[in-house]
């Protein structure tokens, strides 16, 4: 179980007064699948993107897809060195 992608969407839910079936909706998922998300199952970097934006950044595509961090870092990496 991810504790992590478990307290952030929850806390925004709670906060947010929203019920997890109309945020599935929102995403155009079904709630089953948001709480296996919640809970750890991998979502694409696209769902992720859409969290993020949705929330308004509160949560972070970096905490729904950690992978997104790694390979951003890795461009930047990628970008120093073709300059010198």
């Amino acid at each position: 179980m991810d504790i992590k992608k478990l307290l952030c969407v929850t806390e925004y839910l709670a906060t947010h007064n929203i019920r997890k079936q109309d945020f599935a909706k929102e995403l155009e998922i079904t709630p089953r699948y948001l709480s296996m998300i919640m809970r750890g199952y991998p979502c694409s970097a696209k769902l992720a993107i859409k969290i993020e934006e949705l929330t308004e950044g509160k949560i972070s595509r970096f905490d729904m897809k950690p992978e997104l961090k790694e390979s951003k870092n890795r461009i930047k990496r990628t970008r120093r060195k073709r300059k010198t």
